[in-house]
């Protein structure tokens, strides 16, 4: 596993705008030459789709690097009709003339359409020029690179020319300035991954390098897509050791990259990683939120579900390719839960074990959506280590307990997406971008946890390594604000800069437990870290 020389911890928090009854959210910041901060973002009446009449996008600015907040009003200019448009997520970059560059996607959500523009001031986010409309239509755009004063790059993306449910990301250029606008390339448009919300950086060697969001939920991490040729050409996106959403990536040094994000591989929340750009492979991931995580003790991991106290936890490990291959997942372990959520195993639907019973429940149609129909169960004491196997031979599904077959039953997997996810521990099988804490019972001891796919292994754990599953994520993604309201969508939207060598300013959006989001920055600082 890589290191970094950097680590980064939160020293303060400071509230940049709440108001009751206003959702307000997708926030991204800038510094001016003469060192002030300048803040953009939404201010609307729900997360999506939001009412066009109510949304607005606000702009605010600090001089006291993120302590205290003056308010400069709505962004001036709305080009489309105000009943049906409205702007959605701002980036702000800038130039290095000086100027600061707004780029943002103006949506119409009951059309369900949106498309890009540009503006530009040059007086520190007073007034802006009338926003270009750059002919390209998408969302979520990312900060503009300058490539030279007059060439300019950014990505977006938006529903795949393909169709169907996938996404393809893209980069949008000028080569005037900003006076003109036309798409340049695909970065990605593969149909098996929904990749979106690009965050594109230019290193040293003028390599383009864009952190990608995949939205599948079903454990996939971040990707990586490379261009060595100013984004006229990409690489095939492959694994980052990060789970993002929206990620915001900027170099430190020459060496150091900085990504914040919203986490979905664990915690909700606002996340970040420092590493090196040659940082590619998959890691797993651990949900447990309000509790410390599982333990490790003399006789392997132990989980405790209580949901009184709202402790629940699960790991995430690398989904299945597809269901056409053959796989098989062997875990070890012993429980004493007597809850239908305490202890189990997800793949293609759930492996229950209970105290006294194992029951195998899978979702036979893509219509029943998250509903599972429980196809066998049987009477078994699980309360000492049991070795158990779940081996699918399409369309053929055996479970083994201590290698000798309890369940046997033909099932045809549907191809969809949710149902190549793979976890164990309290397991609730439900939407898998909710987590809930009522039902997760009991106590579960694992000594290990295999996948094995098309007779290959893709991942492997062991108890008496000494780590734990998602060690590489206890090193090296820091939390920096969790999401106590346990919504994934409720935070991890973030903007941040360099304030100098050592500090760093993050703006995000969080709700915990109050009925709206509210918009705040983070003073962060940078250390040298511990070799691991």
């Amino acid at each position: 596993m890589g290191t970094s020389a950097l680590s980064i911890r939160k020293l303060s928090t400071s509230v940049i705008d709440k108001r009751a009854g206003r959702y307000l959210s997708f926030p991204d910041v800038v510094r001016l030459p003469s060192g002030a901060l300048l803040v953009a973002y939404r201010d609307a009446d729900k997360h999506f789709p939001p009412d066009p009449p109510q949304t607005e996008m606000l702009l605010a600015v600090s001089h006291d690097d993120g302590k205290t907040w003056d308010p400069l009003g709505p962004f001036p200019h709305n080009p489309r009709e105000r009943e049906e448009w409205a702007w959605h997520c701002p980036r702000l970059s800038l130039l290095s003339d000086g100027r600061v560059a707004l780029v943002c996607d103006l949506a119409a959500p009951r059309k369900g359409i949106a498309t890009l523009y540009v503006s530009v001031s040059d007086d520190g986010g007073h007034t802006w020029s009338p926003p270009v409309h750059t002919g390209v239509d998408g969302i979520v755009p990312d900060r503009i690179i300058e490539l030279d004063p007059n060439e300019w790059i950014f990505t977006a993306h938006y529903s795949s020319p393909r169709g169907g449910p996938t996404f393809y990301q893209f980069v949008v250029a000028t080569n005037d300035g900003g006076r003109s606008w036309a798409n340049r390339s695909t970065i990605s448009d593969d149909p098996d991954l929904l990749l979106c919300e690009g965050s594109m950086v230019l290193d040293d060697e003028k390599q383009l390098i864009c952190y990608l969001r995949e939205n599948s939920f079903i454990h996939h991490p971040t990707f990586v897509s490379f261009s060595a040729d100013r984004g006229f050409t990409w690489s095939t996106p492959v694994s980052h050791p990060t789970h993002a959403h929206r990620p915001c990536a900027g170099f430190l040094d020459a060496q150091n990259l900085l990504i914040t994000y919203r986490n979905v591989a664990g915690n909700p929340g606002l996340f970040a990683w420092i590493g090196q750009t040659d940082e590619l492979f998959r890691t797993a991931g651990g949900v447990s939120l309000r509790q410390p995580e599982p333990s490790l003790g003399p006789d392997g991991l132990i989980f405790i579900g209580d949901p009184k106290a709202g402790r629940c936890a699960q790991y995430l490990v690398p989904p299945l390719s597809g269901f056409e291959n053959d796989f098989r997942v062997e875990a070890v372990l012993r429980t004493t839960s007597e809850s239908d959520y305490g202890c189990g195993i997800q793949v293609g639907g759930v492996l229950r074990i209970k105290r006294h019973e194992v029951a195998l429940e899978h979702r036979l149609h893509l219509t029943q959506r998250v509903q599972l129909v429980e196809l066998a169960k049987v009477e078994l004491d699980a309360s000492y280590m049991r070795k158990y196997e779940i081996d699918y031979r399409k369309p053929n599904l055996i479970v083994r307990v201590d290698e000798r077959p309890i369940i046997s039953v033909t099932v045809t997997l549907e191809p969809d997406k949710t149902d190549r996810r793979i976890g164990f521990g309290n397991i609730r099988f439900h939407a898998p971008w909710d987590i809930r804490y009522e039902g997760h019972e009991g106590e579960s001891v694992w000594q290990s946890f295999r996948v094995e796919e098309s007779g290959r292994e893709t991942y492997s754990w062991r108890a008496d390594s000494g780590m734990f599953p998602n060690q590489y994520q206890r090193d090296r993604c820091v939390e920096i604000e969790p999401e106590l309201s346990g919504l994934w969508p409720e935070s991890g939207y973030s903007g941040w800069v360099k304030l100098d060598e050592r500090r760093i300013f993050c703006v995000d959006y969080k709700r915990d437990f109050e009925s709206m989001p509210f918009v705040v920055g983070h003073l962060l600082e940078l250390s040298e870290s511990i070799d691991r």
